[in-house]
């Protein structure tokens, strides 16, 4: 059998180096651990939800800043087009009273 290629060696890699780690900090390997690693296991599949959820939350706020970049230029090409005034002004306006677009969310924008 030949060694593994592609993402199959980085994982490889990944557990030799989680390997490494262990020894290091705990002295011994799993498979030499009395720990129940069922437990550990458990609690580690709790951390892992955690992690998940907490990307998929930030997906959810990158695409919405995105569609809203996207209105943004939608109303600075539609002002342009019509031969409408600055059509910075209204844009920035919309930025300062969108609570995503504030440095201090929660916070009052400044006028």
């Amino acid at each position: 059998m030949s060694a593994p290629t592609g993402i199959e060696a980085l994982v490889c890699a990944d557990i030799t180096a989680r390997q490494r780690f262990g020894i290091e900090k705990y002295g011994c390997t799993v498979e030499e651990s009395p720990d129940d690693m069922l437990q550990h296991a458990y609690e580690e599949s709790l951390d892992l939800a955690v992690y998940l959820k907490a990307e998929i939350e930030r997906r959810k706020f990158d695409a919405d800043i995105i569609r809203d970049a996207w209105r943004i230029i939608s109303v600075l090409r539609a002002n342009q087009m019509d031969g409408g005034g600055e059509p910075w002004p209204e844009a920035l306006f919309w930025m300062r009273d969108n609570e995503r677009f504030r440095p201090n969310p929660g916070t009052t924008p400044s006028p």
